[in-house]
């Protein structure tokens, strides 16, 4: 499934796919890592939510159409499932649409033939905790940079809610090929809560005193169920949309 979701990249203005049933769950998608599973389970919700209400008022859906100031989510219904691509506003549509009714009859058996399958998956393997990294070590994984929870006391500037240093800065930017921003979306990788919030790049840290770490603040903390020492995902967010 993922082979025939990447190719649908060929299309110029296709940002990524995303294969859901018709109860809202995610099955197959080849998105940038920057969406992680909290914005695949709201995009999957809205695009299932809205193709069942408009089937009640209109009859049978064939596809849906969503315009952004940033972008625009095509919906195509598939029998039982939904493929849905993210695009920039200039897609070519009528370009799009001839490779995706090619992807939908390559999904098509391929959707059946997982559905037949029996079940042998295994119960995750537990990894071993990992030991805290060395000064000046950024760490990362598919969706971004994993940095050390460090609690800011009350007296430390609270003005952008996490703080980080120039290098991971720098870390953050080449990771997110060079994509600007003001704001990050942490995730707490012992329970999955996740924030987004505003970040200060320190100017001066000649000691490498925030290389690998942020520092939140104790609200953050506690929004995200996170003490010192805690892993975090960092992920650049642009904006309050689908399209960052």
């Amino acid at each position: 499934m993922q082979t025939v979701l990447k190719n649908l990249h060929s299309v110029p203005g296709v940002i990524g796919c995303l294969l859901i049933d018709d109860e809202g769950n995610a099955i197959a998608n080849s998105l940038p890592s920057i969406y992680d599973a909290a914005s695949l389970k709201e995009i999957s919700t809205i695009v299932a939510q809205n193709v069942e209400g408009l089937q009640d008022y209109t009859g049978n859906v064939v596809s849906l159409d969503m315009r952004f100031e940033h972008g625009r989510l095509i919906a195509k219904k598939m029998p039982k499932h939904v493929l849905v691509l993210l695009c920039q506003p200039t897609i070519n549509i009528q370009l799009l649409l001839i490779s995706l009714n090619v992807a939908i009859n390559k999904l098509k058996p391929l959707v059946l033939m997982q559905k037949s399958a029996p079940n042998t998956s295994q119960p995750p393997v537990q990894e071993a905790p990992q030991a805290a990294p060395a000064a000046g070590t950024v760490r990362t994984n598919d969706k971004g940079i994993i940095l050390t929870t460090r609690v800011l006391e009350n007296t430390s500037d609270m003005s952008a809610n996490s703080l980080i240093g120039p290098k991971t800065a720098a870390a953050i930017s080449t990771f997110f090929h060079g994509l600007e921003y003001k704001i990050l979306l942490l995730q707490n990788t012992k329970n999955g809560k996740s924030v987004k919030v505003p970040v200060k790049i320190i100017s001066n840290d000649p000691n490498g005193n925030y290389d690998g770490i942020i520092g939140i603040t104790p609200s953050i903390a506690g929004d995200l169920g996170a003490k010192n020492g805690d892993d975090l995902v960092i992920t650049v967010s642009t904006s309050k949309g689908f399209f960052g």
